[in-house]
């Protein structure tokens, strides 16, 4: 399983579009394999839904994002998760 975080400082960013980076964490047998920090891409329309689609990503962890947002994601069969802060560990 491979999860997308939005983050800042090595906190869930309060808002996914804003973050300067994401954290694509990949898990399986409930340990932690890999953790790769990637830039933030840019904040256009469908960029960064995109973005996480390609790095493999099905679940994208954020502190918040607006519907439209979260219908991209959707598209490509991302699950979202908002509400979160604190730090990404």
């Amino acid at each position: 399983m491979k999860i997308a975080i939005s983050t800042e400082s090595g906190n869930v960013c309060a808002h996914f579009g804003r973050a300067p980076d994401f954290t694509f964490v990949t898990i399986e047998d409930n340990q932690v394999l890999k953790i790769e920090i990637l830039q933030n891409p840019g904040h256009s329309v469908g960029s960064i839904p995109q973005f996480v689609n390609q790095q493999g990503a099905k679940y994208m962890i954020a502190g918040g994002m607006g519907r439209r947002a979260e219908a991209f994601f959707n598209q490509y069969g991302i699950e979202v998760i908002v509400g979160v802060t604190g730090k990404i560990d």
